[in-house]
């Protein structure tokens, strides 16, 4: 069960993005398949299973929903394959020089080493037992316990309510898409084991890469370009301790916003609606997968929607935009400003500071 854990969702990744993208011809292509598929499907099963509660016990998710979703993916893959439509790509470079190959191969040697090490960090010890488990791991750990779907509320509701079917938890209130990923791995597994789901970290973290560099390359990046990109993040201290120290969900928001806005370009610049429709769908994910994610979301739609106005609109978008944040600005530092925000409560916001509950 645990092959079937971890291919499935990957298949059906690689089968979506394969019918959207295009059937890759180049190496590149087909890191930008393999990382990015492998995203896609551990978000569709998180989402998925939030709809599928009805349906299937927590202990049961993997062998009951896997070989559907496996079979998913083999069929938009074969479909992939049968319409065989050359994935876009800016036109290819000319062949590096010897001192670019041996560049890109230190590069790729350190990120290895790196790698590595984050994954014996993320493996080797029990699960961080402050955030990442309060926050994230006590839903999924209390429903595969019980092997129900058992509802969480807020303390405040749990201290109030008579029933005992109530659960609570210091972070009841967040989405609980990475609880449920969380949960699909240990049902594979067969047992509530932190090894069950540490290793989805290290493993984002190559694919984001992988990602990167493939969608890089397919906007006309050069290769050796590219690839210091990739080790440039890929070497980012915070970014690594977000791999190694597994059970966050702030690298799988990074991994989801990078990839829905590089699939933005990619449809933006090379023309593809079907990549603009799941550029969108990734960037509208953004906040369940956490709440801070509304506050990209919101960013990068108006981007988007920038970026589709005629030139001389979005002049006038800038102009008066500017006129617009002049005086926000003089009213919050004179009078403050009240923002509601979804998740937070209500944000005031003068001329000390920005003040949240």
């Amino acid at each position: 069960m645990t092959a079937l854990a971890w291919l499935a969702p990957w298949l059906l990744g690689i089968g979506v993005w394969l019918v959207a993208c295009g059937w890759p011809r180049r190496r590149a292509a087909w890191c930008a398949a393999a990382g990015g598929g492998w995203l896609l499907g551990n978000l569709a099963i998180g989402l998925a299973l939030g709809g599928l509660q009805w349906a299937v016990s927590p202990q049961a998710t993997v062998r009951v929903i896997g070989p559907w979703v496996l079979a998913l993916g083999v069929l938009l893959t074969m479909l992939a394959w049968r319409w065989r439509r050359s994935a876009v790509t800016a036109c290819p470079e000319p062949p590096l020089t010897w001192f670019g190959r041996a560049l890109i191969g230190l590069l790729l040697m350190l990120l290895a080493l790196r790698w590595g090490w984050m994954w014996q960090q993320a493996t080797l010890p029990p699960l961080f037992p402050w955030d990442a488990w309060a926050a994230w791991s006590v839903k999924p750990a209390v429903w595969f316990s019980l092997d129900q779907w058992v509802p969480f509320v807020d303390a405040s509701q749990w201290l109030s309510s008579a029933d005992r079917g109530l659960y609570t938890s210091a972070a009841a209130g967040y989405p609980a898409w990475l609880g449920r990923l969380e949960l699909w791995y240990a049902a594979g597994m067969g047992c509530w084991c932190d090894l069950a789901y540490t290793r989805l970290w290290p493993a984002l973290w190559l694919a984001l890469l992988l990602a990167l560099y493939g969608l890089l390359r397919g906007l006309g990046v050069g290769r050796l370009i590219a690839v210091l990109a990739v080790y440039v993040l890929g070497s980012l201290p915070l970014l690594d301790v977000h791999a190694a120290m597994a059970g966050y969900a702030d690298l799988w928001l990074a991994a989801y916003l990078v990839l829905g806005v590089l699939l933005w370009l990619h449809a933006w610049r090379l023309g593809g609606r079907a990549r603009a429709a799941l550029a969108v769908l990734l960037v509208l994910a953004l906040p369940a997968v956490k709440l801070e994610g509304a506050v990209w979301m919101l960013l990068v739609l108006a981007a988007m929607a920038f970026a589709l106005l005629p030139l001389r609109w979005r002049q006038r978008v800038v102009r008066w935009g500017a006129v617009a944040m002049a005086v926000l600005w003089l009213a919050v530092f004179v009078a403050g400003l009240p923002l509601p925000v979804p998740g937070l409560g209500l944000v005031y916001v003068d001329g000390s500071g920005l003040h949240v509950p």
